[in-house]
């Protein structure tokens, strides 16, 4: 009877080791697997920080799905600036209208003088005097080009004081329509005295005289 007792006590004992043995290998089975998901949450912790450390610039925000940021571009909409342009208005500048009888040209011809002598001797003390309105008015076109215009005129006759007249007389050849005159005359200028020898041209102009040509040589 003894030993049917101490048989049944020692497999009592062998099932109770082999469900301590079992409980033990379930504990431990637990504990391995609840470090994974300790490492797991790690993870993402991380993850999330670097996503807040890139939408610090203020260019991109993040979203974490299933551990991974994905970086949303935010562009601004661009403004196009509106310019206005203003043309200034011009005006037209008016250009004053010249006559051809203006100061450059010199009064036009006149109606002359009575005789062809009396043309060529008013026409030079009149030069004289320094009315040249006067004396430009016995030119006729021909004399008026060859003494280079009105204005060469006036700056020929500058430096003359006075002229004065010993012969002035028509010649042989002379016409009812042109005459020359022969002349000697002193002319006194700014830089001396000259005695002056030779012709004038004349043609009559209406019921006048005009000087025409000239060729007097001075010493």
């Amino acid at each position: 009877m003894v030993p049917v007792l101490l048989l049944l006590a020692a497999l009592a004992i062998g099932v109770l080791l082999a469900v301590l043995l079992s409980s033990g290998g379930s504990s431990n089975s637990s504990g391995s697997k609840a470090k994974p998901h300790k490492s797991g949450s790690g993870s993402a912790t991380k993850t999330h920080a670097a996503g807040k450390s890139s939408g610090s610039h203020g260019s991109t925000s993040t979203s974490s799905s299933s551990g991974n940021s994905t970086p949303v571009s935010s562009t601004p909409a661009a403004s196009t600036p509106t310019t206005s342009s203003s043309t200034p208005s011009t005006s037209t500048a008016t250009t004053p209208s010249r006559s051809s009888g203006g100061a450059g040209a010199g009064p036009s011809p006149g109606s002359g003088a009575s005789s062809p002598t009396s043309a060529v001797q008013s026409f030079y003390e009149a030069a004289a005097a320094h009315r040249y309105s006067d004396a430009w008015a016995l030119a006729d076109p021909n004399l008026r080009n060859q003494l280079g215009g009105y204005s060469a005129f006036q700056k020929q006759m500058s430096s003359v004081r006075s002229i004065t007249f010993h012969k002035a007389q028509t010649t042989g050849g002379s016409s009812s329509d042109s005459a020359t005159v022969a002349l000697q005359t002193t002319s006194v200028q700014t830089s001396g005295t000259q005695q002056c020898a030779g012709t004038a041209r004349t043609v009559r102009s209406g019921q006048g005289w005009l000087v025409d040509l000239v060729s007097i040589n001075c010493s």
